[in-house]
This record gives structure tokens, sequence and C-alpha cells, in this order.
């Protein structure tokens, strides 16, 4: 049974001795019912039953509730997603370590929801921090906001930073060199292209896991799908990449690219004939069925 923290100062809160008596109990109610993250997707008939209260009793508990909620603004409909503010300060998990097992839970749960996230301030800027170690060298850390944690998980972008670093006692650190802040194994992008293309084992590995979604992607194909990566990462004005970084990335980068081909999504330049027809032209190759 999962436990939760709570905050005996709150009777001390003038917002919260405000409050009336429904929004009390749907308060309570929140902070044991919201997934690991802070998130609660409105069911009516579930509120209903524990409360005793009615739909309309609900939907002004959530109004006078809207100051400690990010959603509440919004029309509430069975299934709307509302986030309690604060959950993860008081759960204390915060700031989140993407090194943490019960943080990442709460990682995960923000990245199913990174539409939400993108729509309020305050979810997108909260802290990301963390390292990792190994033989007492931190080998990785993470110091970003939550966004940009995310859209890298997305392939957006690379909040992670490699470097040679020892912890000698508890609170001191020796940095060696001066490599703190750079990655091991950084690669022109020209090189970087040859690499991937010459790393026959992992394109075997991309081609099985692509095939698992129900979608025909031969070597030739990912090879392609390889330059036209380097061209879009080149674009975004990126000169070196690790080898390893750029292999999650390209994974994330082709799924992204062959999930928008299955939806037919499509930006502005690829309203042009030439760029549908070839969006067209990769879905037929792929075996999707394109709407291009």
């Amino acid at each position: 049974m999962a436990k939760r923290f709570t905050d005996t100062e709150k009777y001390k809160d003038s917002w919260f001795v405000d409050l009336e008596p429904n929004e009390k109990l749907l308060f309570y109610y929140l902070i044991d019912s919201v997934d690991n993250a802070g998130f609660y997707e409105i069911s009516f008939r579930h509120i209903s039953f524990h409360l005793g209260i009615t739909k309309d009793e609900i939907l002004g508990a959530i109004k006078g509730l809207s100051r400690g909620l990010l959603g509440a603004e919004k029309p509430i409909e069975k299934g709307s997603k509302i986030y309690l503010k604060n959950f993860l300060q008081h759960q204390k998990i915060f700031p989140l370590n993407p090194y943490n097992a019960f943080h990442k839970s709460a990682l995960k749960i923000f990245n199913e929801n990174i539409e939400f996230v993108s729509s309020y301030d305050f979810l997108k800027n909260i802290s990301v921090i963390g390292a990792k170690t190994k033989d007492k060298k931190i080998i990785e850390t993470v110091d970003t906001n939550l966004l940009k944690f995310l859209k890298e998980e997305m392939g957006l972008t690379s909040p992670l930073v490699k470097g040679l670093v020892i912890v000698k006692e508890k609170g001191e650190v020796e940095e060696k060199g001066k490599v703190f802040g750079k990655f091991e194994n950084l690669l022109k992008i020209s090189k970087l292209e040859i690499e991937l293309k010459n790393s026959f084992t992992w394109k075997e590995t991309v081609c099985r896991n692509i095939s698992e979604t129900g979608v025909k992607i031969s070597i030739e194909e990912i090879d392609d799908r390889i330059t036209q990566f380097i061209k879009t990462i080149s674009g975004d004005g990126e000169e070196e990449k690790d080898l390893k970084d750029a292999k999650k990335h390209f994974n994330r980068w082709l799924m992204k690219e062959i999930t928008n081909i299955s939806n037919g999504k499509r930006d502005s330049k690829e309203q042009t004939g030439a760029s549908a027809a070839y969006r067209a032209k990769t879905a037929e190759r792929l075996g999707i069925v394109s709407t291009c």
C-alpha cells in the first residue's frame, strides 16, 4: 500500500484555512489519489463514491482549489487531467533525480503528459538534477529543467554531461584536468555518419525493433535514414556528438518519424509537393499506408 507524506503546517496556511469543507475533503482525496508525479484523471464516479458528494459539488470544489491545481481553469469532464501543485516538494521527491528509481517513475509519467507539461511554466521549470557515479567517479550529470529533460528523452536535446570527477570525501570533488562538462568520445558529424553506417550489429537491432511495430525496413533504408538524421542534427547546429548518445538519439528520432508518417502528420514545409512526394515514397518503402 502506497504511503504519502502530509504537512501539518497546512492548518496554519490561510489558503487552506479559507477553503470550504468540500474543498478540503477533495484536497485530502487528491493527495492520496494522484499518481507518482502528481496527476489525477478525473472520475466523478470514484470521487462521489469515496467522498459522498455530487458532480456539481465536485466541480465547485475543483474551482475552489484552483490556486493549488493546474488544469482546473479549463472545462472539467470525465477523463480530464489536473495536476496537484507542490506535490513533489511535499512528497520529498524534489528536485527530480533521473538516477533515482522512484523519481524515474515520476519522470516517465511526466513524459507521457508532455503536452500538459508544456502548457504550464510551473511544470516546465521543475528542476531535474542528479549525478551518476561509478567507482567513486561522477561519470554523468544532469542539471536542467523538466521540459528540456523530457525533450532529451524524445531525442530533441541532450542535457547529460559526461566528465571525469573523483569523489574524495563527502561533499568534496576533484576535477581531473579540464574535461568536466565534455563528452568523452565526441565525433565530428561527418565522421559520426560513417561510424553509424558501419555499426552493422546496431543497425540490425534497429531493424528488429522497428519490425516489432509492424513496419518493414531494410538495412539500406536505415542508411538512408541515418543520412537524413545527420542532416537534421546538423541543421540544428550540432557539430560533434558522442557515438553512443547519437545511437540513442537516432532510435528515438526514427520512431518519431515513423509514427508521424503512420499518422499522416505534416508540418508547414511538408505541405509542398516535393516533400509530400518524398514522405509518400518513404511511407510506401516502409510498408506504411500514408495519407500524404
